[in-house]
């Protein structure tokens, strides 16, 4: 019985990060925009903050108000995510003009990825 209850809750857990993963995508490919093309709609404002919310929403274990996921591995989770949002990003920044090589050389990676950190984090300790 231990064996199944182990299995179930790995699988629950990676179910959840695979969810994480996918809004941090999107998220990603909002902050990216932003940054590179130094510019803000509201609409990708509206989005970014829904990503967040929805993030510490799957991340939230209700029975013990405590969070299945560390900051550490949150962020591992936007490293693992970070080259896809990328390619993503360099198709609708600046229409699509830059590869995302390029793209990657008008950015501050790290700053951007400790941004998302920091925005989940403050939704978590308020």
């Amino acid at each position: 019985m231990k064996e199944s209850n182990h299995k179930l809750e790995s699988m629950l857990l990676d179910d959840k990060i695979n969810r994480i993963e996918d809004i941090l995508d999107v998220l990603l490919v909002y902050l990216i925009r932003k940054k590179a093309e130094h510019r803000s709609v509201s609409s990708w404002d509206i989005r970014i903050k829904n990503c967040v919310d929805r993030i510490n929403r799957i991340n939230r274990c209700r029975q013990v108000k405590d969070y299945y996921f560390s900051r550490k591995e949150l962020s591992a989770a936007i490293e693992d995510t970070w080259r896809t949002a990328l390619r993503t990003a360099s198709l609708q920044a600046f229409e699509g003009s830059y590869d995302q090589y390029e793209l990657a050389r008008m950015l501050d990676e790290e700053q951007i990825k400790n941004e998302v950190l920091a925005m989940i984090d403050k939704l978590v300790i308020n």
